[in-house]
């Protein structure tokens, strides 16, 4: 009887322990769950990430067949991303997809959400190719549970436009946009604030297309949809006109992104930068904003915004955050049309030194773009210009790291020609490196830039070709008629070529 009575003791023992380890690990749960959401909607990211990471370690005593471990993993990856972490969102991203794909039906709206959630992480990062599958499948499990009218339909319907017309198939995208709005319109009133993002995605749909008209007035319906919703739109003051050629617009040091000073400044007001602290997707809209007023042409008024966009990341996010990067993109941009070339230049320097520390660049390869095209005035004649493009093109490629152009000079062999291009809606770029020099072209056409090429490359026993951005420029085949050609995936393979 006595050791019947100590196993009892023993085992009630045991589950009073287990009952109250439970108990911890829950009250540590829900304490360090509510407290990281609410920091990440104030937009303090790092208490935001200490806490979720505190609820992820704590949701994983629940098991992977609990909501509460698939819901910590996605608040987590939201706080990484908010950080730029993308690497780790990723990871979390998937592993709460995989946890809810376990604990739920595959047609279930929680699985579409999960799914949502991993695809718009790709679509940002420019992985069209990944987001476009799972935008897909989103859409059609929403359609199956909700019908054709429903909100999450509409952003569905949204995301995949927005991949769709990243990856140039303008008429798929042009259809999606429009249902999107015409569900919004359905469920939320035509004069819905909600329904500037897809009126915007016409706008730009329209104009690849070449009509210009009817882009014309998909802008100003939202731009004045834009304006209606962006508190900050109402807080701001008259816009100021900004004459060309004024040279204090932005002083310089070298493209330092902690130095590069705006001038003049217009400062946010306290109501400002409490509305950016609380709610941080704001600089994203004014940002979205500062496009449309751009597509418009009407830069005074997207500098002003795109200036606001800079002061609200940097004080909330800090000088390294890649969004910060993307804010001085976004102000090289603007700049640029209004003719302040060196500012310009200025601007995507800074954008260009941050974002180049990213493993995914894609998403940011306008601006990789715009720094050589900046740079493509002076490089002809300018032998650092033309080193500095020349490394910026590489940031085009998916290797973890470029050459500078005095290093790839000396793994080029005798007889030799290393031959990069960057081809682009507007131009042809091409820089011609040999052993001992360099030379950098530019022309409209691909035909043209080719008979510039053809004495540069005469007397080369083999050609070394590195073709960067979205359009094949100077077909290999035709190179390899009058060459031996080799075709290099980026430049900084030359150092991984055995030795000779």
């Amino acid at each position: 009887m006595k050791w019947k009575r100590f196993a009892c003791t023993l085992a009630a023992l045991a589950w009073a322990t287990f009952t109250s380890v439970g108990l911890a690990e829950t009250s540590l749960y829900e304490r360090s769950s509510r407290e990281g959401l609410r920091e990440l909607r104030r937009g303090n990211y790092p208490d935001a990430v200490r806490n979720l990471e505190a609820a992820a370690r704590a949701a994983q005593s629940f098991g992977g067949g609990d909501a509460r471990y698939s819901e910590a993993s996605a608040s987590l990856a939201q706080a990484y991303f908010a950080q730029g972490r993308y690497r780790e969102a990723e990871v979390y991203y998937r592993r709460a997809l995989a946890a809810t794909e376990k604990r739920l039906p595959p047609e279930h709206p929680e699985v579409a959400t999960a799914v949502s959630n991993l695809a718009e992480l790709y679509r940002y990062l420019g992985r069209t190719e990944d987001a476009a599958p799972l935008h897909r499948r989103a859409l059609r499990i929403r359609e199956s549970n909700y019908g054709t009218e429903h909100l999450s339909v509409a952003e569905s319907l949204y995301y995949l436009a927005e991949v769709l017309r990243a990856q140039r198939r303008y008429a798929e995208a042009e259809r999606l946009y429009w249902r999107s709005v015409m569900v919004r319109s359905y469920l939320q009133g035509r004069d819905s604030p909600a329904l500037w993002p897809s009126l915007n995605g016409l706008a730009e749909v329209n104009r690849a297309l070449g009509r210009a008209s009817e882009a014309g007035e998909l802008y100003r319906r939202a731009t004045a949809l834009a304006e209606k919703a962006l508190p900050a739109a109402r807080l701001r003051t008259p816009l100021q006109d900004f004459a060309l050629g004024d040279t204090e617009m932005i002083a310089t040091s070298r493209g330092n992104s902690a130095s590069l000073q705006l001038m003049p400044v217009t400062p946010l007001s306290d109501r400002e930068r409490l509305l950016a602290a609380e709610h941080p997707d704001l600089a994203r809209q004014l940002e979205g904003l500062a496009d449309v007023y751009a597509a418009q042409g009407r830069f005074a008024a997207a500098l002003e915004l795109v200036r606001r966009v800079l002061s609200m990341r940097e004080g909330a996010l800090g000088a390294q955050h890649p969004e910060v990067a993307e804010a001085y993109g976004s102000l090289a941009r603007v700049l640029a049309a209004l003719g302040q070339r060196d500012a310009a230049l200025t601007a995507a320097r800074a954008a260009t030194r941050q974002l180049s520390r990213q493993a995914e660049k894609r998403r940011w390869q306008d601006n990789f773009v715009l720094h050589v095209a900046l740079l493509a005035e002076r490089a002809g004649a300018d032998r650092a210009a033309l080193a500095e493009s020349f490394y910026a093109v590489q940031q085009l490629a998916r290797l973890p790291y470029a050459l500078e152009l005095f290093e790839a000079q000396k793994l080029i062999r005798p007889g030799e020609t290393l031959l990069a291009t960057l081809a682009t809606d507007e131009a042809v770029y091409a820089w011609v490196v040999h052993s001992r020099d360099a030379v950098f072209l530019q022309d409209e056409a691909d035909e043209k830039l080719r008979a510039r090429l053809a004495p540069l490359l005469e007397g080369s026993k083999r050609v070394l070709f590195v073709a960067h951005g979205e359009r094949q420029a100077l077909r290999p085949a035709l190179l390899a008629k009058s060459h031996a050609l080799t075709v290099l995936p980026a430049v900084g393979y030359l150092a991984e070529r055995p030795p000779r």
